[in-house]
């Protein structure tokens, strides 16, 4: 319905260009005979005749032109463009490229050339129009009226279809009655430059990019009076924005423009609707709706004002729409924009405490890179032996496991690499346990039965054993006697190969010497088969073409619990946990894991790959959009607090996709875009679904296809995105039922945002902004946990943006963000790239004493070796002064390694200690608070995060006497409430200079005053311990005041 009304409003339109028009020769590119495929079409005219052509070296295929806002072309179902692409790359042949339609105009005049037309975001956003009256030699034709400049039409945004651009030849009487008569619509530089610039608004030309046509017109008729089309735009000081900030209260232009100078007063409807957009969120200048352009003139605005309120609220997309044009003005392409409004009361992210602190020693590259987007080596997955110091890494593109010398973790060197070929397929995963080193590898037909071959320390094969159908992580038992790997059970690419997905467990305690195959049993999931459709209501993903449930689930990370009697897998395409019965090796249970709401506060995304001006600050647009998110979890660590279990996952999300087969029955590819023609939303859920699909909107965003058809009438009632962009916390319970306490919710993106804007949501493989917020965002692929003192650590590596993200999980249900560290460079595609295995090295197993982190970069093929700043090192107390003026005594000790503050304690002999000074940044300290007369013994205390450290007590007790000056001065009442007598006995002395200290000698008041006995009033004091000094003639004398 929406394209046969979209036509008849151009052919509405077309009267206010051309009257009583007749079609010479028209292309709409559909198949000659209906075949509900837009991927097929034809090049010969559906009106008319003519020939369509290619030129300057571009290709072409043909492809929906339903997509995105849609072609005029009235068909439904069968409604093909012609797709073009394979432009001249960047600043070369400008006007030189596209197509060419040759048309006799015989017998006719008047011509008028219409054309729609689709710019994908990388293609030129220039088009030039030629026409030749001989068939040879090509003249420029002047393109005017909206959507035009400088001759040339021009598109407002990628992506989208400008419908009906018209070239009127009434005047150029050579094009009448030519039977050599022909047009070419070409790719141009933007005007005044000599290099293209892409349609879209935040994209980078490229020769890939596409445009699409449709609805080739060629047509005679008697010129009439041109009504001018109106468009609109959202400005500030006369640019076109795309986003507001409601901190600063926003002040947005709404300008129509029309084509000509309008004839009488015109006007049109403003419509606001959006996203999270209540009408407290703006004021619309003036008391209506209605945008006027005066007689005589172009354009007409009015304001609209974002309200700055306090509301606890996320992001909003506003959206503005005109409607119901006035007799005099017809609407142009432009008719609504999308405005991104920033808001202030959004969810800031949490700030690190950095109570522990990784930092990088050394990046070790085990194989040459020299293209990210198809690399030479790769570094997956690592593992390592405290024994032989040596580090364990899977290359599954060179098909080798690496051993590496880690003596010196800042200086890592290779030691061997094994060919894993000759065992069998590729590697996937390894582990070690005492010296033993345990591989997965697949078949070489991934869908065959893979194995698990055994090597010591050196590299030197000791046994192999066939496991399940593609191994893809392997793990020792938490008392090494077992070792389990995740059988993925992929199909194959045609989907006929669908084999179980499975856990084999492999029991060594008889020794490596004596394994054999009878030591492997494999559990399955077959006494699951019946459960289908329970499995499926209670929210587990089982979808796979004619797949049982064993052979739909698809193992992917194995951790334990606490005492090693369960394992919990990942099933991570299934949205789903598997608990192992260690004990019976069975399958237990399928835990779901359920969805993530992404329309609540503190659960937004990304959602736009594309969205925002050019500059950083509004590419990045975090909001609420009403999604949900399926976790889908890689990898999963496990730790407990208190007696209760709980599993950690890292919520990359996964989509399948197998398209080999040419039998529908047997494809499966559910990842679509939602702007996508092929998801239709239903519009009782979504009433604005229209404005959704927007690509500004989530239009970009890729969803699944598999879910959310509630009621199974053919469209969405709810949509399910990939991936939870976080990790989470679950609980498991006695029954081993699995429960979510704690979601990271939008912290990694609003953090990445914050520590690394340049590179926000970019990929492994690029540097460009926002390239993933479309999917998956940073994507958290690895995780583990590690118990430092008497805090639980949960460590969170990000694929795509890259990077490590530190979290205190001591307690589950409100985890506390420490740290984040990023390997990779913000400017360049260098550095650490695709982080993927990660695992912790205590101190006491590590090279060198120091705790350590270890990820695995799976695009740059390196190994980043992160240290965990060590407790401070050994020191002493350098010396002790009794010094006389001012009385004090002075403690100086040596600098301790790794220490970032100090605490300063002081006993009495025989007594305890108590801190007198803290968080101190310097080496010494004066004391001026020890009491006169009494003897006292000093310590230091070294700190930073992962501990402390004791000097030694002072070696000399130091005493403080007083002479008989300090002695004829007398305080009192001491202690007082701040109303204190002074009596000095000082014969012949008239006046003194007092000073008052605080505790840490800090000069608080100063004053000379008679020696006559005085009264003073220090009632100003807060409760503490003060010093009074008194200085006459020379001398000085230190007295203690206690104010209560």
């Amino acid at each position: 319905m929406r394209k046969i009304l979209l036509f008849l409003g151009i052919l509405l339109m077309g009267q206010g260009l051309v009257s009583a028009q007749t079609i010479i020769t028209q292309w709409n590119f559909n198949s000659e005979t209906p075949d509900a495929n837009t991927g097929t079409g034809n090049l010969s005219p559906s009106t008319g005749a003519g020939t369509a052509s290619l030129v300057g070296g571009t290709t072409a295929t043909f492809a929906s032109g339903d997509a995105g806002n849609g072609s005029s072309d009235p068909a439904t179902g069968d409604d093909s463009g012609w797709n073009i692409s394979t432009f001249p790359a960047a600043a070369t042949g400008s006007e030189t490229a596209g197509i060419q339609f040759l048309v006799s105009t015989a017998g006719r005049s008047n011509i008028v050339f219409t054309f729609d037309q689709r710019h994908s975001n990388t293609s030129s956003r220039f088009v030039r129009v030629q026409y030749t009256l001989d068939g040879t030699n090509w003249t420029n034709f002047t393109a005017t009226g909206s959507g035009t400049q400088d001759g040339l039409f021009v598109a407002s945004m990628g992506d989208n279809w400008f419908n009906a651009r018209t070239c009127d030849f009434s005047s150029i009487t050579g094009a009448n009655n030519n039977p050599n008569f022909g047009l070419r619509i070409l790719s141009a530089f933007a005007p005044g430059t000599s290099d293209y610039v892409a349609a879209g608004n935040t994209s980078t030309y490229g020769t890939g990019g596409t445009w699409r046509f449709d609805m080739i017109t060629i047509q005679e008729g008697a010129p009439a009076p041109v009504t001018p089309l109106v468009n609109l735009a959202v400005q500030v000081n006369g640019g076109n924005v795309l986003t507001a900030s409601e901190a600063d209260a926003s002040v947005l232009n709404l300008v129509l423009t029309a084509s000509t100078a309008v004839t009488g007063n015109q006007t049109v409807e403003l419509v606001l609707s959006g996203l999270g957009l209540t009408a407290a969120d703006y004021t619309l200048e003036g008391a209506n709706t209605t945008l006027t352009i005066l007689d005589g003139q172009t354009s007409g605005s009015k304001t609209l004002t974002i309200v700055n309120d306090t509301d606890n609220e996320g992001s909003e997309i506003i959206n503005v729409r005109i409607q119901n044009p006035s007799a005099g003005i017809l609407l142009g392409g432009t008719t609504s924009r999308d405005i991104f409004v920033f808001d202030n009361d959004a969810p800031a992210p949490p700030v690190a405490n950095n109570e522990i602190s990784l930092t990088l020693l050394g990046s070790y590259q085990n194989g040459v890179v020299t293209d990210f987007e198809e690399p030479e080596n790769s570094s997956e997955i690592s593992a390592y032996d405290p024994v032989s110091k040596r580090l364990f890494t899977v290359n599954s593109i060179a098909g080798q496991l690496d051993i590496i010398d880690m003596a010196d973790p800042a200086d890592l060197s290779p030691i061997n690499s094994i060919d894993i070929t000759v065992y069998g397929g590729g590697i996937n995963s390894v582990a070690v346990r005492n010296g033993l080193v345990a591989v997965a590898l697949e078949a070489e037909v991934p869908q065959d039965n893979g194995k698990v071959v055994f090597f010591n320390a050196d590299g030197t094969f000791q046994k192999e054993v066939n496991v399940g159908a593609l191994p893809d992580m392997i793990s020792f038992s938490p008392n090494g006697n077992l070792v389990l790997t995740a059988n993925e059970g992929e199909p194959s690419g045609d989907y006929t190969n669908d084999p179980e997905g499975s856990v084999s467990i492999i029991d060594i305690s008889g020794g490596i010497a004596n394994l054999t195959q009878a030591n492997v049993t494999t559990a399955g999931f077959t006494a699951f088969n019946a459960q289908a459709t329970t499995l499926r209501e209670a929210g587990v993903r089982i979808y796979g073409p004619n797949a049982t449930v064993a052979q739909d689930l698809e193992p992917e990370f194995i951790t334990f619990n606490a005492d090693g009697s369960k394992a919990y897998i990942t099933l991570q395409e299934n949205n789903a946990v598997a608990v192992l019965d260690i004990a019976s090796k069975t399958i237990t249970g399928i835990e779901p894991l359920g969805y993530k709401d992404h329309s609540q506060l503190g659960n937004g995304l990304d959602a736009n790959d594309q969205g925002g001006e050019a500059h950083i600050s509004s590419r990045i647009q975090i909001a609420n959009y009403p999604v949900f998110g399926m976790y889908q979890p890689d990898a999963i660590a496990s730790f407990s607090v208190g007696g209760n279990q709980y599993l950690i996952t890292a919520n990359e999300g996964d989509a399948r996709e197998y398209e080999d087969n040419a039998d529908p029955n047997l494809q499966l590819v559910e990842e679509v875009r939602i702007g996508n023609a092929a998801f239709p939303l239903d519009l009782t859920a979504f009433p604005n679904a229209s404005f959704l699909k927007l690509n500004n909107v989530m239009g970009r965003l890729n969803a699944t296809n598999r879910l959310g058809d509630t009621d199974n009438d053919g469209d969405f009632d709810e949509i399910y995105v990939l991936g939870g962009r976080s990790f989470s916390i679950w609980q498991v319970d006695n029954n081993q039922n699995v429960s979510l306490t704690y979601d990271s919710g939008e912290q990694l993106e609003r953090i990445t945002a914050r520590d690394v804007p340049a590179i926000f949501n970019a990929s492994n493989t690029g540097i460009s902004i926002d390239n993933r917020s479309d999917n998956k965002g940073p994507e958290p692929e690895g995780v583990t946990t590690a118990t430092i003192g008497n805090q639980i650590y949960a460590f969170v590596s990000l694929e795509r943006v890259g990077g490590v993200l530190v979290y205190n999980v001591t307690t589950p249900a409100a985890p506390v963000f420490v740290q984040y560290i990023n390997p990779r460079s913000t400017t360049a595609l260098e550095g650490d790239l695709g982080a993927e295995g990660i695992f912790f090295i205590p101190a006491t197993e590590a090279p060198t004493g120091q705790a350590l982190l270890v990820v695995s970069n799976e695009i740059s093929s390196t190994i980043s070796v992160f240290a965990l700043n060590p407790v401070p090192g050994e020191f002493t107390i350098a010396s002790l002064v009794n010094e006389i003026n001012p009385l004090r005594n002075v403690i100086t000790w040596n600098a301790s390694s790794g220490a970032l503050q100090y605490d300063v304690q002081r006993r009495t002999v025989g007594g305890d200690f108590e801190v007198i000074a803290s968080n101190l940044n310097t080496t010494s300290y004066s004391d001026a608070s020890a009491a006169a007369g009494t003897s006292y013994e000093y310590q230091i205390i070294a700190r930073n995060n992962l501990g402390q450290r004791l000097s030694n007590v002072s070696s000399a007790i130091l005493t403080r006497a007083e002479d008989a000056f300090a002695q004829g001065i007398a305080l009192y009442p001491n202690p007082s409430d701040g109303t204190v007598q002074i009596n000095l006995n000082l014969p012949f002395v008239a006046q003194a200079e007092y000073k008052l200290l605080d505790a840490s000698g800090k000069s608080l008041k100063a004053w000379v005053q008679s020696t006559a006995p005085s009264r003073m009033d220090f009632q100003f004091l807060p409760a503490g311990t003060y010093f009074l000094q008194v200085k006459t003639e020379g001398r000085l004398a230190t007295k203690r005041l206690v104010i209560e």
